[in-house]
């Protein structure tokens, strides 16, 4: 039976997570990524895998490098590039969406001095040691007050650096307890100029309740692959901004989350709602005398979804599982004699079987790189058909296909069907596991793949979803096993609020224009 429902008016614009959110370590990283102070995931079409490219920060130590590192074998270095390039304190590394890599040279050290992003082509678009064509993009700040940046983000054409350090002193109109946004052309300037800066946003990041300032302060900065969450990195908090409309990043929800005090300095996100983070280090070897393993560079894993506005919360663990990109996420295997190809158009994944293998996992399309969390419950779905009926198998897998996580085997037909299956995660957590879809096997023709998600269940249901911005055009029915709170309006949809315990409807939250809005206290999986 359905409990009575109620609704409770508040203002409650930003969620705040006093308690300690633990995050998983990953382990040690090598020598020569000592002060991992910039990130970036990025996906290899040569191997199939995503890969970490990480930078150190300080010239004085280091030379102008950057390297790879994979998360099933963090000490290992699978490939580094030299940008030989002068740089006094790199802090920050972006991307965009063709894959330029953007690091900024505009750290504490670089003070006084004209900070420098400098732009180039990303690690795919050439092979070497050392990129051609590298950009300066020379800025100055529209006062003298920023004294240390350590964040940035790339967001349709433009830089987004966030202040680390501000000095009124300098420029009585800065408060040192906020980051400044600053908005940067991601060229340089004509005729080998310099942009000014424009102040685009503030956020105040020292709170009341905080007790050392600098453990506060922005470090690293991530932008999800959606554009719909932003994560700011600092030693002892994590700001989660999700659900914001283009690059008003504070303006939708607001989440923040204390963390253990250890020197962060970079983050990058895996996917939607995933991320990896990485703490500074000094190994002994190079010597400092002050150095100690406890103090040893580190890298960690969190997944974010709890934290998400669910208005715009994406849980699906695979990159391009709808097969709006050509080329990335995906790759073909192939295994003995079994041989065929792999396109990918128009949201559909074509597998064109050219040549018999003796077991369907001789010829398949797989996602490498996932995370699979021990004692979690997950779901696959996706929808498949074939030129003619037949068997194909899905599987979930060690990298060296030496352990099996998940395993389903099953007929699809001529008719484009939904398939979905649940698997709980039994084996020790896998950092980089790989889903895949097998038909090598059967009759040679073309078997087709489209939405395709890989889904922690809770993540569906989570504790608590807040949505603030406007919900449009849609049907939906979305579950908690706690509280809802709703601010958005809802325009021309039909939406279901189910919550397990109560449903917050704050000030803001209209519903207009022919919808239907209905709430329910009833929880997850019930109604």
């Amino acid at each position: 039976m359905l409990k009575p429902y109620f609704f409770c008016i508040l203002f409650f614009p930003t969620v705040a997570f006093n308690q300690i959110v633990n995050f998983s370590s990953l382990g040690e990283l090598p020598i020569e990524l000592t002060e991992p102070s910039g990130m970036q995931f990025i996906y290899n079409p040569l191997n199939g895998h995503f890969e970490y490219w990480m930078h150190n920060d300080n010239a004085a130590n280091y030379e102008p490098l950057i390297h790879s590192i994979r998360l099933d074998d963090i000490t290992n270095i699978t490939r580094t590039i030299d940008l030989d390039i002068p740089y006094i304190d790199f802090e920050e590394m972006a991307m965009d969406e063709n894959e330029n890599l953007y690091i900024g040279d505009f750290g504490n050290f670089v003070y006084p001095n004209d900070p420098i992003i400098y732009k180039f082509m990303g690690p795919n678009d050439y092979v070497g040691p050392t990129p051609p064509n590298i950009e300066a993009i020379k800025y100055k700040y529209p006062t003298t007050g920023v004294t240390d940046a350590e964040a940035m983000v790339h967001l349709n054409g433009h830089l987004y650096v966030f202040s680390k350090t501000v000095n009124p002193n300098f420029d009585p109109s800065l408060d040192p307890d906020f980051t400044y946004v600053y908005k940067i052309p991601d060229s340089h300037a004509p005729a080998g100029g310099t942009h000014t800066a424009v102040l685009h946003a503030t956020k105040q990041v020292f709170l009341s309740t905080d007790a050392n300032p600098n453990r506060y302060k922005i470090v690293g900065a991530a932008l999800s692959p959606n554009k719909k969450v932003l994560c700011l990195l600092s030693y002892e908090r994590i700001w989660i901004f999700s659900c914001f409309e283009g690059d008003d990043f504070f303006g939708g929800t607001t989440t923040s989350i204390a963390i253990n005090y250890r020197q962060h300095e970079a983050v990058s996100f895996l996917n939607n709602h995933q991320v990896v983070l990485t703490k500074e280090g000094c190994l002994d070897n190079i010597g400092n005398p002050n150095c100690n393993v406890n103090n040893n560079p580190n890298i960690y894993y969190l997944d974010l979804w709890p934290y998400i506005d669910g208005a715009c919360i994406d849980c699906n663990n695979v990159q391009n599982g709808e097969f709006q990109e050509s080329d990335k996420a995906w790759s073909l295997f192939k295994f003995g004699n079994a041989d065929g190809n792999l396109s990918i158009n128009n949201g559909i994944a074509t597998l064109s079987v050219t040549n018999l293998g003796t077991s369907n996992w001789h010829l398949n399309m797989r996602h490498k790189s996932l995370v699979l969390n021990n004692g979690k419950t997950y779901r696959i779905k996706y929808t498949a058909y074939a030129d003619d009926p037949r068997t194909i198998s899905v599987i979930a897998n060690k990298k060296d296909g030496s352990v099996g996580y998940a395993y389903s085997s099953h007929q699809i037909t001529t008719t484009p069907t939904e398939y979905e299956y649940e698997f709980m995660m039994d084996k020790p957590t896998d950092y980089n596991s790989y889903l895949s879809f097998n038909v090598g096997n059967f009759v040679a023709h073309n078997v087709y793949l489209k939405d395709i998600s890989l889904e922690e269940v809770s993540c569906s249901c989570p504790n608590n979803r807040y949505f603030l911005t406007l919900i449009d055009q849609r049907t939906d029915k979305f579950e908690v096993a706690n509280t809802i709170y709703g601010s958005s309006t809802i325009e021309n949809s039909n939406i279901k609020f189910d919550a397990g315990n109560q449903i917050e409807l704050n000030p803001g939250f209209e519903v207009k224009n022919a919808s239907v809005f209905e709430a329910y206290i009833d929880g997850c999986g019930g109604l």
